[in-house]
């Protein structure tokens, strides 16, 4: 089966579209991920260290 020009050119802005959002997401979950926005920052310890949370930073985010 032979696809017609415009599905071609349809598929290519679907796929440039695509891409383009998952680099917008990827760059933002490693944004945060790696502890670049202030917040977030120590993360990384966090999660392979022992798991326990300031008390400062549990108030700020949950709030309670």
């Amino acid at each position: 089966m032979e696809w017609s020009a415009s599905t071609i050119v349809w598929a290519r802005v679907a796929h440039v579209v695509c891409f383009i959002l998952i680099a917008v997401f990827g760059m933002a979950h490693a944004y945060l991920g790696l502890g670049i926005f202030t917040p977030y920052r120590g993360t990384v310890r966090l999660m392979f260290g022992d798991g326990k949370v300031s008390e400062t930073d549990a108030v700020y985010h949950w709030g309670y």
